[in-house]
């Protein structure tokens, strides 16, 4: 067997290799047979050919691609596909009905990384969608997850929900927990949030 997963290493790098030096055809012949096989380790190879498919403006393609992936078993491949097809279908295909169901699967994997980013994503479909009250639960049990990443994603989303549908309290009460976390790429924004909310607090935040 790791015999097979050395041989789709050697595949998926050459591919890279490929795409380094600009032939996006000559990688997506490389990996397209390997994929349609299902031999063992394809579902490695399933979320780069379809993100080609995505630049080549071959949006069903890679959807068919990333649900190949999502049936493929893998504990991690097959989740992440699911991400990926639901942000297609919902930022893409305007199937927000379908990217529901993607993230819900991605959400049932259980994975450290993959469940809350499937719930923050899970929110964001809600909140298309009209939900509010889904929306603020979902964005607050990423919050509960307390992911060094996702949790202080889904507090500045949280917060500019709230800013929007006219909580200034809740917005500004999130912003500030944002704020607080430090966290790199999202510390400024919720620092501009503050600032935007109360323009007096401006001096405290600087």
């Amino acid at each position: 067997m790791r015999k097979h997963y050395k041989q789709s290493e050697s595949i998926l790098e050459e591919a890279i290799e490929l795409v380094g030096v600009g032939d996006r055809r000559g990688a997506r012949r490389l990996l397209e047979p390997f994929v349609e096989s299902r031999g063992p380790g394809y579902a490695q190879a399933v979320i780069p050919l379809a993100l080609l498919m995505e630049r080549a403006g071959e949006m069903e393609s890679a959807a068919r691609l990333y649900r190949i992936g999502m049936d493929s078993g893998d504990s991690i491949e097959g989740p992440q596909a699911a991400i990926n097809l639901g942000c297609l279908l919902r930022d893409d295909l305007g199937d927000l009905g379908g990217a529901r169901e993607a993230f819900e699967q991605a959400a049932r994997s259980g994975h450290r990384d993959i469940t809350p980013a499937a719930i923050n994503n899970l929110a964001a479909v809600a909140r298309l969608q009209g939900n509010a009250n889904e929306t603020e639960l979902q964005y607050r049990q990423v919050v509960a997850s307390e992911h060094p990443d996702y949790a202080p994603v889904a507090m500045l989303n949280l917060a500019g929900v709230l800013e929007h549908d006219g909580d200034i309290e809740g917005a500004r009460e999130w912003y500030k927990a944002a704020l607080a976390t430090g966290h790199q790429f999202v510390a400024s924004d919720a620092r501009s949030g503050l600032v935007r909310l109360d323009s007096p607090y401006a001096e405290e935040v600087r």
